[in-house]
């Protein structure tokens, strides 16, 4: 009976694979007892954590901050801020690389964010889902950032992801002042 108990536990374990890397990788992560910082810069304010799609979590939750800003502080300030944001988080992301992060993530989705103008949804979403597409499918030299040593790589291929994603929207803004006689 011993045995048949063992087999289903492998048998489970082998179904919920995911789940469960989840789960192994959440007790490890715990058990190493990192310090609070860390922890929180690289699960990017724990969303990491997310059951499903957490590189999507966290690039929901950046995308999230950075439109509550949009209405919160003036576009210069924003523009400012975002870059603030991503050079700190950048920095933060390397050194916090071993912590399962989504931070990388965050960064990327507010790269992209920096054509959007503030407080504009479809351009909000737009470079968040400019910035997911390319970060899922990683072409154009993308996937190749993720050798690059360390937390270097971790967050390389998440801040080119963010590059092509800006460039996508800016290419659009100009499309659209030219067609509306503005440009």
């Amino acid at each position: 009976i011993a045995l048949y108990h063992f087999i289903t536990f492998i048998t489970l374990l082998h179904l919920s694979f995911y789940r469960f890397y989840r789960i192994y990788h959440l007790i490890t992560f715990l058990m190493k007892k990192p310090s609070l910082l860390p922890v929180i810069i690289g699960t990017g304010f724990g969303s990491g954590f997310s059951p499903f799609a957490p590189g999507t979590a966290g690039a929901l939750l950046a995308t999230l901050i950075w439109f509550g800003l949009s209405y919160l502080v003036s576009s210069v300030c924003l523009l400012w801020l975002t870059v603030a944001l991503i050079l700190v988080f950048t920095l933060a992301g390397i050194w916090a690389a071993n912590f399962g992060v989504v931070v990388d993530e965050m960064v990327g989705v507010w790269i992209a964010l920096l054509a959007a103008p503030a407080g504009h949804v479809w351009y909000t979403l737009g470079a968040f889902v400019l910035f997911r597409l390319f970060d899922i499918f990683k072409p154009l030299g993308i996937r190749r950032m993720e050798s690059l040593p360390g937390g270097i790589g971790v967050m390389m291929d998440d801040i080119l992801s963010g590059v092509y994603g800006f460039i996508i929207l800016i290419g659009q803004d100009d499309n659209l002042l030219k067609s509306n006689g503005k440009g």
